[in-house]
């Protein structure tokens, strides 16, 4: 299992600062903004390990919001 100093040391390896500006950059997609919001992007979108499992179908997601619009939309 990976440790949280561990996740936030992949997590920082994969942003970095914009040149001359105030915001970061996920070097996964190019996506910018505060260095939390990159952060909590790259969790959510390209961290493998952050998965979210519908305990009805067993459907992984890879966000909180990503498994309740699928609960909604299959009436789970």
């Amino acid at each position: 299992s990976t440790s949280e100093r561990e996740l936030d040391e992949q997590i920082s390896s994969m942003m970095r600062k914009e040149d001359g500006k105030t915001g970061w950059v996920c070097q996964v997609c190019g996506k910018n903004g505060p260095k939390s919001n990159i952060a909590q992007h790259i969790e959510s979108m390209h961290m493998e390990r952050v998965l979210y499992r519908c305990t009805l179908c067993g459907k992984r997601n890879r966000s909180a919001d990503g498994l309740r619009r699928h609960r909604i939309k299959t009436f789970h």
